[in-house]
């Protein structure tokens, strides 16, 4: 029970990120301020803020899986959702302002 309430709860967080990309509003979200980065490349850096929160989420999802299964493959998918949400944070970082 308490997998499937974490589970609806990482969904909730996903729907509301989800909204705040569509409406490209920085004012929902803490960690994703549209005046670093210059209007030229503003949609490819919310591009990359949606999927590394996601992937976060997908992350964290799939570590709740972790708790429960006995198998290799979880710890594999936990390592893999994490690698891409570093790789996007990076490439978020690089469109910043210098």
């Amino acid at each position: 029970m308490p997998q499937i309430i974490a589970w609806i709860l990482l969904l909730i967080g996903m729907a509301y990120l989800t909204i705040a990309f569509v409406k490209k509003s920085d004012k929902m979200v803490y960690n994703m301020d549209a005046r670093l980065f210059p209007k030229s490349v503003l949609n490819k850096a919310w591009g990359y803020w949606y999927g590394y929160t996601m992937t976060l989420f997908v992350a964290m999802m799939a570590f709740v899986w972790t708790i429960k299964s006995n198998g290799f493959l979880p710890i594999v998918l936990v390592l893999v959702f994490v690698a891409i949400s570093l790789y996007c944070l990076a490439k978020l970082n690089g469109l910043k302002k210098s």
